[in-house]
């Protein structure tokens, strides 16, 4: 008979902290490949906000590979499969509105991109997280106010 191992609090904490990280990730991931395509500016704009975000706690690189493996994982799944993924990662609301504001973030920073793609799937994402239109409006504009 085999024991199964329970994990620590301390590794529990650590995975969330990762998917939380991913999750973050991917919501602004999904905003840049929103019109269908990912230029190397949006890629840039996406670390940016990634590391203002998370005040240069996380390598450059690390924040690159996450990018490269949310993109992987958006080629897959498509940009609605990730929502599920984003709405699993994000498994609190705190976390939610933290990744729907890296979007917004995303959205507001990315002055080439198509608006309207990136609107509406702004709101899609927002609806998969929980929020209705109206408070995920409030977020894009608290958003774009301290971006503009």
């Amino acid at each position: 008979m085999r024991l199964r191992q329970r994990k620590s609090r301390s590794e529990r904490k650590i995975e969330a902290q990762g998917k939380a990280l991913v999750g973050m990730v991917d919501s602004a991931m999904i905003i840049a490949c929103a019109d269908g395509e990912l230029t190397q500016d949006e890629v840039n704009v996406v670390a940016d906000v990634i590391d203002g975000f998370f005040d240069g706690n996380v390598s450059r690189n690390e924040i690159n590979e996450m990018i490269s493996l949310s993109l992987a994982a958006i080629e897959e799944e498509g940009l609605e499969g990730r929502m599920e993924a984003v709405a699993e990662n994000l498994f609190n609301d705190d976390l939610r509105a933290l990744g729907l504001s890296v979007a917004a973030a995303v959205a507001v920073a990315d002055q080439d991109g198509d608006e309207d793609e990136e609107d509406e799937t702004y709101y899609e994402l927002a609806d998969a997280l929980g929020f209705s239109e109206e408070d995920a409006e409030a977020i894009f504009t608290e958003v774009e106010a301290q971006y503009a």
